[in-house]
């Protein structure tokens, strides 16, 4: 996820720090962590109505650790994790009452093992096996 955020000074040194980005409304978009210009540490995003977006961490400027994004509605949306910028772990995608559509293990950006879906009532819909 990037916004425009401001990582060097007008001297064009390196930013380190908090930083928060607002909306022209002056609702919050992002706040999070910046260290010699790349962003590090919790990261969190908002959508304009202030609810939030997405709150997970970076490490040197990628997605790092478990992830998660919500829906305007404040719903969660998805969960998921990252090693440095790439997808791995379990990945789960929710319907906008909160209701799983599906779940399964990413490694090295690629679907792997059992991914299920799921019928709006939260019973198992289909399985599908990726070959590692």
């Amino acid at each position: 996820m990037k916004l425009d955020i401001q990582t060097h000074d007008t001297n064009g040194n390196p930013i380190s720090g908090p930083v928060s980005v607002t909306f022209k409304n002056g609702n919050l978009a992002l706040q999070g962590q910046l260290l010699n210009g790349v962003r590090i540490g919790k990261w969190t995003y908002y959508f304009l109505n202030g609810r939030k977006k997405a709150i997970g961490e970076f490490d040197k400027d990628q997605m790092n650790g478990p992830w998660e994004w919500y829906r305007e509605t404040g719903k969660l949306m998805q969960t998921g994790a990252f090693d440095h910028g790439i997808r791995c772990s379990v990945w789960r995608r929710f319907d906008a009452k909160g209701n799983p559509i599906d779940e399964g293990h990413y490694e090295g950006e690629k679907k792997v093992g059992e991914w299920k879906s799921f019928k709006p009532d939260g019973t198992v819909k289909s399985v599908k096996n990726f070959k590692r």
